[in-house]
């Protein structure tokens, strides 16, 4: 005769808990309409300052980098560049 071990069965409530978490919810009523947005208000004078400084000091931000630029080029130049797989370096053409 074999004897079968015996099967751990969850307690009822719990089943009846896991049952109820199963079902489907109900989904939440919608509103007849969306909200409205509020309505986009002009650009504040902070803004219109900013964008102003940007655009009269644009010239000199860029010459600033590209002097950067140049500078760290000219640093690499006496450099010779390195093969990316071997690392050896490259002789000039």
């Amino acid at each position: 005769m074999t004897v079968q071990p015996r099967q751990w069965r969850q307690p009822a409530e719990s089943r009846w808990l896991l049952a109820k978490q199963r079902q489907p919810h109900k989904p939440a009523a919608q509103p007849a309409e969306a909200p409205q947005r509020p309505a986009l208000q002009e650009v504040s004078q902070f803004m219109l300052l900013e964008r102003e400084v940007e655009i009269q000091y644009r010239p000199r931000m860029r010459e600033a980098l590209q002097n950067k630029v140049n500078a760290v080029a000219d640093s690499l130049r006496s450099q010779m560049p390195a093969c990316s797989r071997c690392s050896q370096p490259h002789e000039a053409s």
